[in-house]
């Protein structure tokens, strides 16, 4: 072993290398925070003391990352060189460089003051503009929805009416049709049953004179014989009355004979008139059925008549109500289509003056955090740079002022120290402390702690002895091969275990805090390396393999050790995880770099309610153009700075949320006139 210490990490995203490090100084917080450890970039697992050779992966060295430095405040274009300021103030003979310095940083800070103030004032005017163009949307929207139900309600009536003219009488006229059509057939029997009557009316009448003839010829036969019986019956003489009877006897019996033949032809009449009775009385019976047939269809006629003239009156008295109701609406359109009008009129007007202040027609207010809703951030999972790192401190310094919870933070990254680099991270830059999720400890505390206390054991044929600083101890055999070298952490803590073969680094056992084998990282002779996570029952909970210093196989496991499901790299098994876990989380809102391939895969395939945070606006203005009208369409929107707002505001086709985690005092955008960077870069995002 030389002087020299060692780390290992994932470069590059997915790349492993070995690099020296020459400083003992830990990384800083915010390095830790944002580049994280884990199979893509590891956590600085301490240093090895003097080892017997340097390992051959060494050979492949990546520089080690610098810590991440604060940001620092831009300096003003204004600000004048000393040398200058002295030169300046000879030359002019006015006052001392101090006092001219004095000068341009109070003309520095007035400007600042002009520009949050422009900012407030902007943003207030732009809000009282589109509140009035709320206004008249609303009022358009309402008096649109009154007339269309105006019109609906015309055209009802409109169609009531059409088919009231569409309506006659041809149901009662085909009735009556019909019936007439019988009336006369009707009328000819009746006519002809009146007919017959008579004639047998007249035949009765011949019939009752000839019976009163043969009466009157059979009274006067029988007074013909009763003066001849008057005659005897006078006469007292016998011989006269036999005389008289033997000359009246042929006499007597003519009559007598003639009144028996009228007698039999009166019997003869009598019984012609009896029957010609009851033919009179059928006659009338049929003539009296055939007129009450004959009046029940004039009836009916009649009846469908007034049906008729009812029906039309009713059609009438419709149409005059209907008639009056669609004047009334007719008028009650035209007013609000004037209202319409007036309203669309206004709010071209105002649309217009928005366009002409804010080149856009859309509102860009800020986004509302809500107290029931759960905000997760997920950390960047690419490789950071101080930017970016500045960029995550701005955001969390942003949510910690603006939501009302403690925010839940989302880790990738292999780190056993997460919590309290978390911690100390958020203490150094002065936010609430925010909870913590990480894909490991997830994964690796799914089980009872049952696995054994990892310890090791000096023997006759182990010896260990410690180094200057007693942070770590070495282990050799009997002939002085190193075996092993132990990093302690508060004393009496290993924290990882480096095993040596021949003089090379072959495995590295990392613990957690109770000891427990955490995670092993083997190096093959092929200089692949295979990283196995543990759960805290001691089984096997992954398995990370690696070719040319980049994650090529990732394998998932029960708690049987038995292979659940593997993928091709880092990024499919962050997703396939990270998109199991938001499922399980109510009311989430996730937040995250928008150049996070993991964040931009989730939010683009699932239906979470994100909020991207934005970053390098100006430089992938086209990019995040392109985005904003994709099947997932961002309604609220995080950016670094208000000048990223401001090119939002320029390229945006709807009404969005879109916040700055800039501070006030970070502003530095004026109104074209004062300053020509602003507007020659919103016409760049314009443009774009």
């Amino acid at each position: 072993m030389t002087d020299k210490e060692y780390e290992f990490y994932f470069a590059g995203g997915n790349q492993m290398a070995l690099f020296n490090r020459k400083s003992k100084d830990e990384p800083t917080i915010a390095k830790a925070m944002v580049s994280g450890s884990s199979p893509d970039n590891d956590q600085d697992q301490g240093t090895t003391p003097n080892a017997a050779a340097t390992p051959k992966q060494a050979e492949a060295t990546t520089p080690a990352t610098q810590p991440a430095t604060q940001p620092t405040q831009p300096v003003s274009n204004n600000t004048t060189e000393p040398a200058a300021q002295h030169r300046i103030a000879s030359q002019t003979g006015g006052g001392t460089v101090d006092d001219t310095a004095q000068q341009i940083a109070h003309i520095e800070s007035q400007m600042q003051d002009l520009s949050v103030q422009y900012s407030h004032l902007r943003d207030g005017l732009k809000l009282r503009m589109f509140q009035l163009k709320a206004f008249f949307s609303d009022g358009l929207n309402q008096q649109q929805g009154a007339l269309d139900r105006l019109n609906k309600q015309i055209d009802d009536l409109k169609t009531q009416i059409r088919d009231i003219n569409n309506e006659d009488d041809g149901k009662f006229l085909a009735e009556k049709q019909e019936i007439d059509a019988l009336l006369p057939d009707l009328q000819a029997a009746v006519d002809q049953q009146v007919a017959q009557l008579k004639a047998v009316n007249e035949q009765m009448a011949q019939l009752q004179d000839h019976a009163t003839e043969l009466d009157d010829k059979i009274s006067a036969s029988q007074a013909q014989e009763d003066q001849l019986s008057e005659a005897i019956k006078g006469e007292t003489d016998l011989a006269k009355i036999l005389e008289s009877v033997e000359a009246n006897k042929q006499q007597a019996l003519t009559l007598v004979e003639e009144r028996k033949q009228l007698a039999a032809q009166k019997a003869e009449i009598d019984g012609q008139i009896s029957d010609l009775g009851e033919d009179l009385e059928a006659a009338q019976t049929n003539l009296n059925i055939k007129e009450s047939d004959l009046h029940k269809h004039q009836d009916q006629t009649a009846a469908i008549d007034n049906q008729i003239q009812r029906a039309q009156k009713q059609r009438a008295h419709k149409l005059e109500i209907l008639n009056q109701s669609k004047a009334k609406l007719d008028a009650q359109a035209a007013q609000v289509s004037k209202r319409v009008a007036d309203f669309a009129a206004d709010l071209d007007k105002v649309n217009g003056q928005i366009q002409d202040r804010f080149g856009t027609g859309y509102l860009i207010q800020n986004v509302q955090f809500s107290n029931t809703l759960n905000y997760m951030v997920l950390m960047n999972t690419n490789d950071t740079n101080d930017a970016d790192q500045a960029s995550e401190i701005r955001l969390f310094k942003f949510l910690n002022q603006n939501v009302s919870q403690p925010v839940t933070v989302i880790s990738l990254k292999f780190d056993l120290q997460l919590k309290d680099h978390l911690i100390n991270w958020a203490q150094e830059h002065q936010f609430d402390v925010p909870k913590m999720v990480n894909i490991f400890n997830e994964l690796q505390a799914n089980a009872e702690s049952t696995a054994p206390v990892v310890t090791i054991h000096e023997n006759e044929s182990i010896k260990g002895a410690w180094d200057a600083d007693k942070t770590h101890r070495e282990f050799r055999d009997a002939e002085g091969n190193l075996l092993m070298v132990a990093q302690y952490q508060n004393n009496d803590q290993i924290k990882d275990i480096y095993y040596y073969d021949d003089s090379r680094l072959s495995r590295i056992s990392t613990l957690n805090d109770q000891g427990q084998l955490s995670r092993t990282r083997t190096f093959q002779q092929d200089n692949s390396v295979v990283d196995e996570f543990f759960r805290v029952d001691g089984t096997l909970c992954l398995k990370f393999s690696s070719e040319d210093q980049t994650v090529n196989k990732v394998e998932v496991f029960d708690n049987n050790n038995l292979r659940i499901t593997s993928f091709a790299g880092t990024e499919d098994f962050y997703y396939w995880w990270l998109e199991q876990y938001l499922k399980t989380q109510a009311d989430v809102v996730f937040i995250g770099m928008d150049n996070d391939p993991i964040y931009r895969k989730i939010t683009s395939s699932t239906n979470v309610q994100a909020i991207p945070y934005l970053i390098n606006v100006s430089k992938n203005i086209g990019k995040i153009k392109a985005t904003m009208h994709s099947d997932h369409p961002w309604h609220n929107v995080l950016v670094t700075s208000r000048h990223d707002k401001l090119l939002l505001e320029s390229i945006a086709d709807r009404d969005m949320n879109v916040s700055s985690v800039s501070p006030d005092s970070d502003i530095a955008d004026l109104p074209a006139a004062l300053q020509t960077d602003e507007t020659s870069a919103l016409n760049s995002g314009q443009n774009a």
